[in-house]
């Protein structure tokens, strides 16, 4: 399935796919063929000519066209959290300061916009508005930016937590690191009860439980968490969070 020419996998519309990219790595990394590497590459590179914001950074959701060259405008924080492990991993392998670049470029994009600095947490998603993409950088910055919803969705913050932890330990970079468990710190604080675990999202109120991927993808993170901090609390959280998805799940 892989698009040899454009880089990326199928024709279009082409999605990023960052699990994809996490395998190409990993078997790269176990076998040392190269070809996984190239793979990987020329997609990371093929998806920073095209869906990549190079005004205010960010990945946009998607290319309507096979070559990436014409981005669906809306920006997602899954897809954001994607793309920053695998160019971080791309910076880790390579040591291109290209994807050094990518990787801190695309922490300014989430830290301006989609997170709450204040408090902790991750927004969902900022609007894809044509008319403001398409007008000329100087323009942009007198205009009304896109809609941000800041719904805090706790599958896609702990994704995200896990991303800058990534991107954080790999740039050396304390801040991330800390902004990373932050998040993680209000997320148990707000979206976490004994009974019922993980809530799936926090709009001023945690809402809907019992949902398999807040709680798979949230444990992911929390041992993120932990072996950076080695703190007991978070290992407390790891247990009674494995022990409810072996048992509900």
């Amino acid at each position: 399935n892989f698009d040899s020419f454009y880089g990326g996998f199928g024709t279009q519309p082409k999605f990023p796919s960052p699990e994809v990219l996490d395998l190409l790595f990993l078997q790269y990394q176990k076998t040392k063929n190269k070809k996984y590497m190239d793979m990987a590459l020329k997609t990371l590179d093929g998806m920073h000519e095209g869906i990549y914001d190079k005004i205010d950074f960010g990945f946009f959701r998607y290319a309507v066209t096979q070559d990436w060259k014409m981005p669906h405008y809306e920006k997602m924080l899954d897809t954001n959290a994607g793309l920053l492990r695998n160019y971080a991993a791309a910076y880790d392998i390579t040591k291109e300061e290209r994807y050094k670049k990518i990787v801190e470029e695309t922490i300014e994009y989430i830290n301006e916009f989609l997170s709450d600095q204040k408090n902790g947490g991750f927004y969902g998603s900022q609007d894809a508005d044509e008319e403001f993409y398409f007008s000329k950088p100087e323009e942009r910055k007198k205009k009304q930016y896109p809609y941000i919803d800041k719904t805090i969705y706790i599958d896609w913050n702990a994704m995200m937590i896990s991303s800058y932890i990534k991107a954080g330990t790999i740039l050396n970079d304390e801040k991330t690191i800390n902004f990373a468990t932050k998040t993680a710190d209000f997320i148990l604080e707000k979206c976490y009860d004994k009974k019922n675990r993980l809530f799936h999202y926090f709009d001023g109120k945690p809402n809907i439980n019992g949902i398999l991927s807040d709680n798979i993808y949230f444990l992911n993170c929390l041992i993120d968490v932990y072996s950076l901090k080695q703190e007991k609390k978070y290992l407390e959280k790891i247990n009674e969070i494995a022990e409810f998805i072996l048992k509900n799940f």
